[in-house]
């Protein structure tokens, strides 16, 4: 039986390519980590993405909206599969964001935990769910 995953040393070294990708804050270079069938799931109440193209502009929209986003390792675990990440996510707010029940203005900030698990098949990001407390961001931010 053939395996469609990277091997583990090749899974460490996409783990940390697809970070620099995303210090980079450029949407392109994250975007083509991801298949071009790919999914991005924030499981905050939306609805997943799919496709390499709507991946890059949703990315693009919230480097946009926090483009001072950084993120810091917690805990990871790299698996044949893909990986799980823990996160320290932290990023202020440079344009209005409206929710529909009211507007975060710039300059709220938000610093909080979050989880990345990620599906790779030959050497392409398959699936990212990111889970994180968004009520939480949301209050940081003074909603």
């Amino acid at each position: 039986m053939t395996s469609t995953t990277a091997a583990p040393h090749t899974l460490e070294q996409l783990f940390s390519d697809y970070g620099d990708a995303w210090a980079s804050h450029d949407a392109d270079a994250i975007a083509a980590f991801h298949a071009d069938d790919g999914i991005f799931h924030l499981h905050a109440g939306g609805e997943a993405i799919r496709g390499r193209e709507a991946i890059r502009d949703t990315f693009a929209g919230f480097l946009a909206q926090f483009p001072d986003l950084h993120f810091e390792e917690q805990q990871k675990m790299v698996e044949e599969w893909g990986w799980v990440v823990r996160w320290r996510m932290s990023g202020t707010l440079a344009l209005p964001f409206d929710t529909g029940a009211g507007v975060a203005e710039p300059g709220g900030r938000m610093d909080l935990d979050a989880i990345d698990l990620i599906t790779v098949a030959e050497g392409r990001l398959t699936a990212k769910h990111t889970y994180m407390d968004w009520a939480t961001a949301l209050r940081q931010m003074g909603l």
